[in-house]
């Protein structure tokens, strides 16, 4: 038997470096899909994480896999 429901929660951070988009939805399949936002909330960073964020591009390898365990 074929679902035809789902749950998910989708987070993204742009380029903006403001903080992290979160939402938790539901999609719903009868001859299309649709789509419900259930709840949806922005976190803001911290300045020092926005400045940690702005100077990635310079870490070295092994600092950005320490970064990416820290965020």
């Amino acid at each position: 038997m074929k679902k035809n429901t789902y749950k998910a929660i989708g987070l993204m951070s742009g380029t903006s470096c403001d903080g992290i988009d979160m939402v938790y939805c539901s999609f719903h399949f009868d001859k299309q899909w649709s789509y419900k936002i259930l709840k949806a909330k922005m976190v803001d960073y911290s300045p020092e994480w926005i400045r940690k964020l702005r100077n990635a591009i310079h870490l070295s390898e092994e600092e950005l896999t320490q970064f990416h365990m820290d965020i």
